[in-house]
């Protein structure tokens, strides 16, 4: 039997027993709440609801965890839009993906189909890769190395590391068209569509940088402006 959609903010949190926990005139909705966590993450959808008026601890923990039940149970109409949809075909703007990595891009098969998502007949992405070692070939990316002069020797948490960050940027900067950079390391993951991060980090001129801190407004596991 079809699981039935919640009708709104009120009727979760009487289900919850806490229809005290937020004021009347809440104007938070269902739907914005479910993109606070979709996008953000749990730690995010915390700091709102404490922004909205619930400020125990533990009634915020007992919401999010029903938050997180209907939502996989369908009873939460979930629509994300990209912050920026695609303003044209011609559209040159691109995002340079910059890994820096020991010798292997460990999902490099995720990544793979991350780029394979993006529209087809556009150019809105370029991949380059500093390797220290190169003793393993790479899947699908083995064409998108710096050339060897560009290529410099690395220390774990050394200055060394920075150098090949300019040297990764140096590369994408060859190409004009290359407006936004992400740096990445061999560990890391899409989590978000292509369509989506695309359209995140071209719908405005700021830069983001990760930030695996205490949750606040602008500091989430997600990105923060600086």
């Amino acid at each position: 039997m079809p699981s039935v959609p919640l009708p709104n903010l009120a009727a979760l949190l009487a289900e919850a027993g806490l229809v005290d926990a937020l004021p009347p005139d809440c104007p938070a909705s269902l739907a914005e709440l479910q993109n606070v966590r979709l996008m953000h993450g749990r730690a995010a959808l915390l700091v709102r609801l404490k922004g909205l008026g619930m400020i125990s601890l533990r009634d915020r923990q007992k919401f999010v965890q029903i938050f997180g039940k209907a939502s996989r149970q369908g009873r939460i109409v979930t629509r994300i839009e990209p912050p920026l949809m695609l303003k044209s075909a011609n559209s040159k703007k691109k995002i340079a993906f910059c890994f820096l990595i020991y010798d292997a891009i460990h999902h490099e098969e995720l990544w793979y189909a991350f780029f394979s998502a993006a529209p087809r007949g556009l150019a809105q992405y370029s991949v380059h890769v500093h390797a220290k070692s190169r003793t393993h070939p790479l899947r699908f990316f083995e064409d998108c190395h710096l050339p060897r002069e560009r290529i410099v020797p690395t220390e774990y948490s050394s200055i060394s590391i920075v150098h090949a960050m300019n040297m990764l940027l140096a590369q994408a900067l060859d190409d004009e068209d290359n407006e936004k950079f992400v740096f990445l390391s061999g560990a890391c993951v899409p989590i978000k569509p292509f369509e989506y991060v695309y359209g995140k980090l071209l719908s405005n001129d700021d830069c983001y940088f990760s930030e695996m801190g205490g949750a606040s407004p602008t500091n989430t596991p997600f990105m923060y402006e600086q």
